[in-house]
């Protein structure tokens, strides 16, 4: 899609927008698309992949899910549970919000800067 329009993309003001305009149809997309794959039957999890990263293994009963486990949080998965998640996302937005962004002294000062970078090319 990015090729097709040229290489046009919005940024993260543009998308954080159209979620922030859009919650609750977002909301009531996610509960559908989770409520056909279930009735699909596509949310099996009989497939495991992974892609090659080493894993500890921990197979406690506490600390894997099972049919009857996983069923049990799919039954769950309501409106508090999105709003949970969504007054997630708004308070981790607002944290962004908050926070001052600046370079470490090293990097604000371009004689540093300059040194440290010739230094790395040598």
């Amino acid at each position: 899609m990015l090729w097709l329009t040229g290489m046009n993309y919005p940024d993260h003001n543009t998308i954080w927008r159209f979620f922030n305009n859009n919650k609750q149809a977002i909301k009531g997309v996610f509960q559908q698309s989770v409520r056909v794959t279930s009735k699909m039957e596509l949310v099996g999890l009989v497939l495991n992949a992974v892609d090659g990263t080493k894993i500890l293994a921990d197979v406690s009963r506490k600390k894997s899910y099972f049919r009857e486990d996983l069923e049990k949080l799919l039954s769950k998965l309501n409106d508090t549970v999105l709003e949970e998640i969504f007054e997630e996302i708004e308070y981790n937005e607002e944290a962004e919000k908050s926070r001052e962004y600046r370079l470490p002294d090293d990097l604000a000062d371009r004689e540093k800067l300059r040194e440290k970078s010739e230094a790395q090319l040598k």
